[in-house]
């Protein structure tokens, strides 16, 4: 088992950081231990020890660290032929490996790089937001030094095996397993039964899209499908079941309850129709969940009101 030293400093951040890369990733049993004269992570391993030098949280002091002042100042990245490291980028601390006979010691602060690209605290600190108040992907550190599309943080737990299987060759990862998990939102449960959806889809191709030609096609199925000519275009719930089935995996549909916004209320959650497929989803061994509305994201009771809907 490996032990891991740290400071109480910030304990529960670093706590949750080594479960993720460490336990979670990794698999490795260990045990975290606190050293109030500890500065580093210190782990210790079968022939020897890794030091991760903190450049984040030992110098933050009693201070929050969600201000915009502890925000990475610059990127650097770090390569090294022995542990196959290749240009990974370092948002804290510097990007140098030392190695000594039974010591390895990495500037490059990984615990807090990954911290800082899993929690996202760079969204809480900084102002940047898009019309729909969301924090956009412009603003990201990631985006503007080019590693968005990396998985970084797996990049910073495979070079910690790497150190710690230096170590200790004996060492084994555990085997990740992946499995599927379909989710479906369900923003309209009908296409055309909806007048409200019916407008607003029929008003999009006419004056949106300028698309006359959609636009007349699409009147057409709704008026087969108001007239059972034809079965509604939404109503993919059985196709939806079967393939989940035949994956023998449980399927997430998320129903939406209510809203104070156009992009709501495209259906009742109460209508008969919708409380049936519910049922129906439900014993088929399926997971139903709430779907909240444009606005509930800032509305505790607008999302309590319709989680007691649901």
């Amino acid at each position: 088992m490996l032990e891991i030293e740290v400071s109480g400093q910030f304990f529960e951040e670093k706590k949750y950081v080594v479960e993720i890369l460490i336990g979670e990733f990794l698999g490795l049993p260990y045990q975290l231990v606190t050293k109030e004269q500890q500065n580093n992570f210190v782990i210790k391993a079968k022939t020897g020890q890794l030091i991760i030098e903190d450049h984040f949280f030992n110098t933050i002091g009693e201070n929050s660290y969600l201000q915009t002042k502890f925000l990475p100042s610059t990127i650097s990245y770090l390569s090294h032929s022995v542990f196959d490291a290749n240009r990974i980028p370092v948002l804290y601390g510097k990007p140098e490996i030392r190695a000594e006979e039974h010591s390895l010691t990495c500037k490059a602060d990984l615990f807090a790089s990954a911290f800082f690209m899993l929690t996202r605290w760079e969204e809480y600190v900084k102002p940047d937001r898009d019309q729909y108040q969301r924090f956009p992907l412009k603003a990201a550190l990631a985006y503007q030094h080019s590693f968005h599309q990396r998985a970084v943080v797996n990049e910073y737990t495979a070079l910690l095996f790497r150190f710690l299987k230096h170590l200790d060759p004996s060492l084994a990862k555990q085997k990740r397993i992946f499995t599927i998990t379909p989710t479906h939102d369900i923003d309209s449960f009908w296409r055309w039964r909806s007048f409200t959806a019916t407008r607003k889809s029929l008003a999009h191709n006419f004056f949106t899209q300028k698309r006359m030609d959609l636009g007349v096609k699409n009147i057409r199925s709704a008026i087969n499908t108001i007239l059972n000519f034809e079965k509604d275009p939404y109503l993919t719930f059985d196709y939806l079941d079967e393939k989940a089935s035949d994956h023998e995996v449980p399927a997430h549909f998320y129903f939406m309850t209510g809203g104070k916004t156009k992009y709501d209320n495209n259906y009742s959650i109460s209508h008969p129709d919708v409380i049936r497929q519910i049922a129906k989803l439900h014993q088929a061994g399926h997971i139903i969940g709430i779907h909240p509305s444009f606005d509930s994201y800032k509305d505790a009771d607008l999302l309590r009101q319709e989680k007691e809907k649901l």
